[in-house]
């Protein structure tokens, strides 16, 4: 991104708050009731991480926080480089990623890179794990991921200054500008700027496990260096009952591709560029209706190139959502959504440039009676896609309250996934007549929480027909993309958070998190063997501590092994490792610094794709 025009989004930040922030914005105001649960269609299924949560993450990715803090697997082939999230036993293309209610995967690979999503960006994070293509459409048979933004409250003027270096040189910088005038006004406006630059040269030391003898030799990663820089602008204004919205992400990195362990030598590069505009319109009418018009627009441009090869490839994505709302009285809520999809890929490895118009229509019920003891959710949708395809979905969620603070949250859904546009249309693997993904899921989730623990359970049965799976191919020798007659996923989720100590007088708080989950994906007739890369166990701990102004965070988490082949011959063993994190905050000031790795571990998660030794970073961030 030029310097030129960085500095044209700052001048247009404060040139918004002198045309928006005059004194005409002082008339008073009507107070707005929006019952915002009764308004939601996402039955108690959200595992919500807030941006007070991360504040020993505000410097890292997506991809960071939710393999520390999830049960998702997060498929990472070496530090700085792809990460994508895969979740009970799904690939990176089934489980969806939004950001502001859009789908920002890329439709050419089915996913996006969460190592170029900072955290720093988001406000809050939501994690579904029950699948619901009623609710979501496409892609959304491994659940989905919700990335949000939110308007700032503080009236006035404020920024946010954090520096932070870390090893192999890795330099982050992030600033973040608003601007609000009073909440309690008729009119209300806010605005938020957000930059965020990273510098590393990634050059770690691994052990090299395929070398020759007992004593591996250790080795210094070269052609890793890493480039990124977003800028995100946000504009909030609130007219009585009229809000609009308008958000845009801008994205450049620029990154060098190690070599793997089968490799001696690597000059590839890779430069990633995307342009995201959200623009939203909300209307609530008489706190029974509520009508929402949403635009979005996303571009992404990637290069890949070395001395042997030069591919470009980019695509267009425009959607647009109009929804209503509706509020009978105070037990029944209905809803109507209608989206639209244009998509537009061009690639050097495509046998044609595919083109797709997507519509559907969906509709939503909720019930809750006066005692409000329990809720009955059911939602349908059905989705043309141009040229001669059609698919439909469809959800039951009963939610219900047996014990004292407890909730018991029983459903069943039928969803789809439709292949990528490298599924149908890369010359080489390509299939044409792949058919789409179905899914049955049947699951059962359990909460206990009181002032001392927080439990939940989760159970789930999936079957999924044509199942769509990259493989190696016994014809040709290279990698070709399939449909699977059946496969059939099935486990359990465990979190249990434990508020171990709490004395108010020493302002100490001792918390203690724990989140395990157990995955069986496999071909319906091979029941006994697992897929290639699903790890059956995964386990999570956190130990929190704060005393006054210093707060103490270890984490230490466990992934077993994961499948080469289908045949279970060859593994990627199992691997453990620990984070330790020590802040210390002075008004509005903090200190900080982590240590990744803590105990040195020589691990991978992908195959001949090393991950760093023990590693450490710290900054400093200042709130005005």
């Amino acid at each position: 991104m030029k310097p030129k025009f960085i500095l044209f989004i700052i001048i247009f930040f404060i040139a918004n708050n002198y045309l928006f922030g005059q004194p005409i914005l002082s008339t008073s105001a009507d107070t707005i009731t929006v019952e915002a649960e009764k308004l939601n269609f996402k039955p108690n299924q959200i595992v919500l991480l807030d941006s007070n949560n991360f504040i020993n993450v505000q410097t890292a990715n997506l991809a960071q926080v939710l393999s520390q803090q999830t049960n998702i697997f997060i498929k990472e082939y070496g530090l700085g480089t792809l990460a994508t999230a895969a979740n009970r036993g799904g690939g990176a293309a089934q489980t969806q990623l939004l950001w502001e209610g859009v789908n920002i995967q890329n439709p050419m690979l089915g996913q996006t890179d969460l190592n170029l999503l900072p955290i720093f960006l988001i406000d809050n994070i939501s994690v579904q794990n029950q699948e619901n293509s009623s609710l979501i459409g496409s892609n959304g048979t491994g659940g989905a991921i919700f990335l949000e933004g939110k308007s700032p409250n503080k009236k006035g003027w404020g920024a946010k200054i954090g520096l932070n270096y870390g090893s192999f040189n890795q330099y982050k910088q992030h600033l973040q500008l608003n601007y609000a005038t009073d909440k309690d006004k008729k009119i209300h406006y806010a605005q938020q700027l957000k930059i965020y630059i990273q510098q590393a040269e990634n050059n770690f030391i691994y052990k090299d496990i395929n070398a020759f003898g007992a004593n591996k030799p250790l080795l210094k990663m070269a052609n890793n260096q890493a480039n990124q820089l977003h800028i995100l602008s946000e504009q909030y204004l609130n007219v009585n009952k009229y809000q609009l919205t308008v958000k845009l992400w801008l994205m450049s990195a620029q990154r060098n591709l190690p070599p793997t362990l089968l490799q001696t030598y690597s000059d590839e590069q890779q430069q990633d560029k995307s342009l995201r505009l959200v623009i939203d319109q909300n209307y609530h009418h008489k706190n029974k209706h509520f009508f929402k018009y949403k635009n979005a627009f996303i571009g992404e441009n990637l290069l890949f190139k070395s001395a042997a090869v030069f591919s470009k490839s980019y695509f267009y994505n425009y959607f647009s959502q109009l929804a209503h709302k509706f509020l009978l009285g105070s037990n029944h809520l209905f809803s109507t959504v209608c989206e639209y999809n244009y998509l537009f890929a061009q690639a050097d490895g495509y046998q044609k440039n595919p083109v797709q118009h997507r519509l559907s229509l969906a509709n939503f019920y909720k019930y809750i009676p006066k005692k409000d003891n329990f809720k009955l959710y059911a939602n349908y949708r059905i989705a043309w896609v141009n040229p001669n395809f059609n698919f439909y979905a469809w959800g039951l969620n009963f939610v219900c309250y047996p014990l004292k603070n407890s909730l018991l949250n029983l459903g069943a859904s039928q969803n789809y996934r439709l292949p990528t546009f490298n599924d149908w249309f890369w010359a080489v693997g390509g299939n044409p007549n792949l058919k789409a993904e179905k899914t049955y899921q049947f699951f059962a989730n359990y909460e206990q929480k009181n002032q001392f623990l927080r439990f939940k359970l989760e159970l789930f049965y999936n079957v999924i027909d044509n199942y769509i799976a990259w493989q190696p191919d016994n014809r040709s020798g290279f990698w070709a993309v399939f449909n699977l007659n059946k496969v059939i996923n099935r486990g359990a989720n465990v979190y249990l958070d434990l508020f171990l100590y709490q004395h108010k007088k020493y302002n100490l708080n001792l918390q203690l998190q724990q989140n395990y989950a157990y995955t069986r994906s496999s071909e319906a007739d091979k029941l006994v063997l697992q897929l290639l890369y699903v790890p059956v166990h995964k386990y999570n701990l956190g130990l929190n501590i704060n005393y006054k102004s210093i707060n103490l965070i270890y984490s230490h988490n466990f992934t077993s092994r994961r499948y080469l082949e289908n045949s279970n011959a060859n593994f990627l063993v199992a691997y453990q490792v620990a984070n330790l994190y020590l802040g210390y905050v002075y008004k509005n000031k903090t200190v900080w610094g982590q240590v990744y790795n803590l105990y040195n571990v020589d691990y991978q998660i992908m195959a001949n794709r090393p991950m760093p030794r023990v590693w450490f970073e710290m900054g400093f961030r200042v709130e005005l």
